[in-house]
């Protein structure tokens, strides 16, 4: 039997044709694409506001976010629901691939060269046979979200 401590479950998605990674313990779940209020005056990655169960949810285009261009919604798309701080936030995907099970030995930390504005973003690199999966740091994204709000 493998010891579970030494794994760790990562839910992938796409943003465009690139895999990421978010721990599940990070994820609360993940929800289609409903009824996006925009809202005035928000940051440029901010797509507005949903009501999720009677919780109102800030949802963030995570492609905007980190500095992959904006997100088209399609069919596809779906929301991660992350909590944050006792807040509720959405992060647009293009669309969900699968829950990995790894061992967290094989997680390698990311390359210097991603020490721009997107590689504070990245917590580690899998690499699954030829692909590579850059894993978030959804703390490092959600902080930078809150940057400026008092």
């Amino acid at each position: 039997m493998k010891n579970l401590e030494s794994n760790t479950l990562i839910s992938t998605f796409f943003l465009g044709e690139t895999v990421w990674g978010l721990d599940t313990l990070d994820t609360q779940e993940v929800i289609r694409v409903s009824e996006i209020t925009k809202v005035n005056n928000a940051e440029n990655y901010i797509i507005g506001i949903i009501n999720l169960r009677g919780k109102i949810v800030t949802v963030i285009d995570l492609s905007s976010k980190l500095g992959l261009g904006s997100s088209s919604i399609s069919d596809a798309s779906k929301i991660i629901i992350v909590e944050w701080m006792g807040e509720y936030i959405g992060l647009l995907i293009d669309s969900i691939s699968d829950v990995i099970d790894i061992e967290k030995k094989s997680l390698t930390s990311a390359p210097s060269s991603m020490n721009g504005t997107r590689g504070g973003y990245i917590d580690s690199v899998y690499q699954a046979g030829q692909q590579l999966i850059a894993i978030l740091n959804i703390k490092a994204v959600l902080e930078v979200s809150n940057e400026g709000r008092e």
